[in-house]
């Protein structure tokens, strides 16, 4: 009896414990992705034949309208075109190491949300101490010329008389 009773003191503290765990969990709804128009949403969910993973609601005071399309429709038309591009996201994201290790799951939620951006010779992508660090960049195609800010001491040459200046880029 003294056993069935510590398990059942043990249980009920368990219990206790989550309920007041619960009590004090704050949950906090983030906006992740607003929509706008020409962007779908929910296809992720038919793909994988789950509930919403997120909450979704019109953001302005203004009315939204939007065209549905069914499951059934869905899957038909469009479902083996979307999965091909969800694999094909996923196999770029695994050429990486950062990548390399992780679930099948996680690369499809990154591959969901990843954006295919193209840029422009010359065009600056980010610049350095202006812009926020938002995003991770992963290159798929073209080279991309990363420079920094190196500051150095500038020297008066050994010969006063000249009024130039080096910069000596190997100089510690």
């Amino acid at each position: 009896m003294l056993a069935a009773d510590n398990i059942i003191q043990s249980f009920e503290k368990k219990k206790a414990q989550e309920s007041v765990r619960q009590l004090y969990c704050l949950s906090i709804l983030q906006v992740v992705k607003t929509y706008r128009p020409l962007e779908s949403f929910g296809e992720l969910a038919l793909i994988n034949n789950r509930r919403r993973k997120a909450k979704l609601e019109v953001a302005d005071e203004c009315d939204a309208h939007f065209a549905l399309l069914s499951k059934k429709d869905y899957r038909s038309a469009i479902f083996r075109v979307q999965n091909q591009l969800l694999e094909e996201k996923m196999d770029f994201l695994r050429q990486y190491e950062l990548f390399k290790n992780l679930s099948n799951a996680q690369l499809n939620s990154l591959s969901y949300g990843m954006v295919d951006t193209v840029y422009h010779n010359r065009q600056v992508v980010y610049t350095e101490g202006i812009d926020p660090a938002e995003n991770i960049y992963l290159v798929k195609k073209g080279e991309f010329e990363c420079t920094k800010t190196i500051v150095r001491d500038l020297k008066l040459p050994s010969d006063n008389n000249k009024a130039r200046y080096s910069f000596d880029m190997n100089d510690p």
